[in-house]
């Protein structure tokens, strides 16, 4: 579909796209509308890559609660994507990042899945991703869960640093400035190459 579209075409049609999904909060959208974010490997990589991206650009620029099932899906088809290729995309991150900020202690399984994927995953994706629920809490639903992935996940947190509320609230900031100029200067290197 990405190349289907002009960028700017493709770009309101992600509007449209965002605003549909969003109709079937807090539920995930039918199979159709996910289809069209599913990770499909070409030959030239995943042919829905660039939209996914454009659909996360319009979730980071707002974004709530409601959206987390679907953000939880984004965030299974980017770690699909990275699994089969090498590298790292910035997609992955704007994705952890946003679940940080919802701060569910649940979604530290789907966040400690996407940090170990690869090698690029485990360095690209800070590990102050894990504990946007605190590190108390996150430690506490680790210890409960008393799987080999939160054992894992557990002592990687503990061995790290201690994250204090105020370091977590600065990454926070920091980090939404960052990828928000990442998300431009990507826009506008597609704009450049797409003419």
């Amino acid at each position: 579909m990405d190349d289907d579209y002009s960028l700017p075409r493709l770009k309101e049609f992600a509007e449209l796209y965002v605003d549909e999904v969003r109709s079937y909060q807090p539920s995930l959208p039918p199979e159709y509308l996910r289809d069209m974010i599913m990770y499909t490997p070409t030959e030239e990589g995943d042919q829905h890559a660039k939209f996914r991206m454009l659909v996360l650009s319009l979730l980071f620029g707002s974004f709530s609660l409601a959206d987390r099932a679907f953000l939880r899906m984004l965030l299974e088809q980017e770690i699909v994507y990275h699994r089969y290729n090498y590298g790292f995309s910035e997609s992955i991150k704007v994705c952890a990042f946003m679940l940080f900020v919802l701060a569910e202690v649940e979604d530290v399984q789907l966040l400690w899945e996407a940090k170990t994927t690869s090698f690029d995953t485990m360095c690209g994706l800070n590990d102050q991703l894990l504990v946007g629920a605190g590190i108390a809490a996150t430690l506490d639903y680790l210890r409960r869960a008393d799987e080999p992935w939160s054992e894992r996940a557990s002592k990687y947190i503990s061995e790290g640093y201690p994250y204090t509320f105020e370091q977590l609230q600065r990454y926070q900031t920091e980090t939404r400035q960052l990828l928000a100029k990442h998300m431009e200067i990507l826009y506008k290197r597609w704009e450049t190459s797409s003419t």
